[in-house]
């Protein structure tokens, strides 16, 4: 069982996700999620000029979870590394092995 600050404090190579105490490893998926995500980046930076535009960026969702979005959308810089304060917009790509379950569960968040 780890700590926020713990993991907050620490660099993952990918990112992951904190949950109530646990460090939990995201999908990446694979290739097909790859295309999606970076035609996602590049639609929005093109058509959103005045937006921000953060791929996999930490956001805390509730006091002891972070998750790593694909890609948040802010209307302003915000001030902290990890996002306090929600996005206008997170999207995540799903790939054919993330869970419904899970993806629920973020989304309630």
């Amino acid at each position: 069982m780890a700590s926020i600050d713990d993991y907050l404090e620490t660099d993952y190579s990918p990112d992951r996700e904190f949950v109530d105490g646990t460090v939990v490893e995201r999908n990446l998926g694979e290739r097909p999620h790859s295309r999606a995500w970076g035609n996602v980046i590049f639609s929005l930076c093109s058509r959103t000029p005045r937006l921000f535009i953060w791929p996999s960026q930490r956001v805390r969702t509730i006091l002891n979870r972070c998750r790593v979005p694909g890609v948040c959308v802010t209307e302003q810089e915000p001030p902290t590394d990890v996002f306090e304060t929600p996005p206008l917009i997170c999207v995540e790509i799903l790939s054919r092995r993330d869970e419904m379950s899970d993806v629920l569960e973020r989304l309630e968040e």
